[in-house]
Parts: C-alpha cells; sequence; structure tokens
C-alpha cells in the first residue's frame, strides 16, 4: 500500500508531500518505503513527522504547526494508527480555524490505519472531504457474520476481556456484577454523573446490529 500512496501522488503530478508516520513498526515501515519509493519517482519529502504512542492533542498541535511551515506541501501522506489519524484532523481543523486560515486545505492520503473506518471523521466528516484512503482487498468469510451473531458477554467465556469490550461498545453493564466492580476500580467512591449506573445489556444486542459493523 505503500507503493500505491506514491502511485497515487504521482497521479496527481505532486512533488512535495509530507509524511505523517505512528510511532512502531506499522508506521515506521510503511513510510520509510513510501519515502525510498518517492525518491524514485523525484517526489521531495518537505517535512516528515512521528506521532508517539503516548501522544496527547498538544503533540497533534505540534505535528500540524509543522506541517504549516512547509505551505507549499499541502499534499500529506498518513501511514499512522486510526486514533492518530483522528487526533491529527482533529487538531488541523482546530489550528485553522484559530489562525483564521480555516479555507486552507490539506490533501489527506492514508494507508489502511485510516481507510474506510468511519469513526475516524466522526463529527469532522467536512474536514476530511477529499481524502484518499487505501483499503487491503479482503474477502468475506462463510459463516462468520454467523458466528459473530451467536457471539454474546455469555457465551463467550474463553475470553476474558470480551465482557469489558461488550461493556464499552455498548455504553452498559451486563449485570449487577460489572456496576460493582466499577465501583470497586473507582475505590468505591461515588461515581462522578457521567460515571453513573449504566443501563444493564439488551440480552438481544449483538455486534452486528452495530451501524458500523462490516466484515
Amino acid at each position: 500500500q505503500a507503493i500505491a500512496l506514491v502511485d497515487i501522488v504521482n497521479k496527481f503530478n505532486w512533488t512535495y508531500v509530507s509524511t505523517i508516520a505512528s510511532e512502531g513498526s506499522y508506521g515506521e515501515s510503511g513510510i520509510d518505503v513510501f519515502q525510498r519509493e518517492a525518491e524514485k519517482r523525484n517526489i521531495c519529502i518537505a517535512i516528515a513527522e512521528k506521532v508517539p504512542s503516548n501522544a496527547d492533542p498538544r503533540k497533534f498541535m505540534e505535528v500540524v504547526k509543522n506541517l504549516l511551515k512547509k505551505p507549499n506541501a499541502k499534499a500529506v501522506v498518513l501511514f499512522t494508527r486510526a486514533e492518530d489519524a483522528r487526533g491529527i484532523l482533529k487538531a488541523a481543523q482546530t489550528l485553522l480555524k484559530e489562525q483564521g486560515m480555516a479555507g486552507q486545505k490539506f490533501y489527506w492520503l492514508a494507508s489502511d490505519g485510516w481507510g474506510k473506518q468511519s469513526q475516524v471523521v466522526k463529527a469532522i466528516e467536512d474536514f476530511a472531504v477529499g481524502a484518499i484512503t487505501v483499503e487491503l482487498e479482503s474477502k468475506k468469510i462463510s459463516g462468520f457474520d454467523d458466528y459473530l451473531k451467536r457471539l454474546t458477554p455469555e457465551k463467550n467465556e474463553r475470553n476474558f476481556w470480551f465482557r469489558d469490550y461488550w461493556e464499552d461498545l455498548f455504553d452498559c453493564d451486563v449485570d449487577q456484577q460489572s456496576y460493582e466492580t466499577r465501583r470497586q476500580v473507582n475505590n468505591f467512591q461515588p461515581f462522578e454523573d457521567n460515571q453513573a449506573r449504566r443501563k444493564f445489556c439488551n440480552p438481544k444486542q449483538r455486534l452486528t446490529d452495530l451501524p458500523s459493523f462490516e466484515q
């Protein structure tokens, strides 16, 4: 997919781009391949940024400020995790508005870390219009959807973390035990308003009911 991204840059005749990579083997190795291939095609890298694994909003703002130091490099290639891509987009949107540059536009090109994941651009869709992302081709696994439809916290006891995953996903407590466990984690102190007792999970809920579900 790194080569595919270079092909896209070449297609648009961009010869000056910036890159952003997530710290770690995925982001760093991917962007390395992109940069080597870009050099072969006389595409220059204006600025190469790396997002650490513990990045916070301030770090994302710093990355975007560095991008703005190279105003002629409007195309930005991301080889990042989904959460880092979202952090960059939000920081860019905020910074451009604060500086009265809302009309300025970045052309985002991203790997499958962003891909077709809708949560990356949730509530900032307008700012991401025109982005081009790469998604690896994959075939649907026969019977997998049926397996997921049968999967519930009660039926998936072999996965210790599945219960927590389910509760976070649906924002609910599976049962009273879950509520008591959260109280223990909170050292039995009163919950803040947004930590109050959640609704009990609907036993009819399934992963395949989620709007964002796609195999």
